[in-house]
């Protein structure tokens, strides 16, 4: 049977990789926290502050992206709140400043080898669109990910940013096939599926967290569930 699609494009933030792990926000505590010892619940607790602060402000970063400087400016905004509750709230700021611009504190979810494996070896090709700072090639190569895709198209360097029809049409050309053959994934309804689906790319919403049940349109809660699609 014919598949439902011929190419799959990812976004990267909260599709591929995401802020999920504990360990380097109880490091982050422990180390500006000196002679204090910080417990692995209270770095859970920090993480689970830092996702709720994010859900909280995702909006302010829909269609932001286009230059490095308004990444900076929304991401510097997110950790000082997050700080906010921290004894020497501005110097720790800076300092979870620093892991986050060394990419520290995001992991590739479980989900994400095991299915660009398995598309890969189904021979679907792949690539990605992504509001990102410059440096997203470095990022998924230390990843050890960025040979499963054919091209990236990074917004900061393309000074395009979604939902503009006009970035993911970039996609559609270096993809080599119509849109409707495309499918896209990601993780926001506006930037992604809304921007996508104007440029005439087929779409799904990756809602892990299950915020959005009632979503009008293909949702799955793992990248597992791409079989059905693709």
């Amino acid at each position: 049977m014919r598949p439902h699609y011929d190419f799959v494009i990812f976004d990267v933030g909260n599709t591929l990789i995401g802020f999920s792990a504990a360990r380097p926000f109880r490091r982050f505590l422990q180390d500006v926290q000196p002679g204090r010892r910080v417990t692995a619940q209270e770095g859970r607790a920090f993480l689970n502050r830092w996702n709720e602060v994010f859900r909280q402000r995702r909006h302010e970063a829909r269609g932001k992206g286009a230059t490095h400087a308004e990444l900076t400016q929304f991401w510097r905004s997110i950790i000082r709140e997050v700080c906010s509750v921290l004894p020497e709230a501005t110097a720790a700021a800076a300092e979870l400043a620093v892991r986050f611009d060394r990419g520290d504190l995001q992991q590739l979810y479980s989900d994400v080898r095991p299915t660009l494996a398995s598309l890969r070896a189904r021979g679907v090709p792949m690539g990605i669109i992504s509001n990102f700072r410059p440096d997203l090639e470095d990022y998924l190569k230390r990843l050890h990910i960025r040979s499963h895709f054919r091209f990236v198209i990074c917004s900061s360097v393309v000074g395009l940013a979604k939902p503009d029809r006009a970035i993911f049409d970039l996609g559609v050309q270096q993809a080599g096939c119509p849109p409707q053959r495309i499918l896209y994934v990601g993780d926001d309804p506006g930037d992604d599926v809304q921007g996508a689906s104007r440029a005439g790319l087929g779409t799904v919403l990756l809602d892990r967290d299950d915020q959005y049940p009632d979503f009008p349109s293909p949702r799955i809660r793992s990248l597992r569930e791409l079989d059905s699609f693709v």
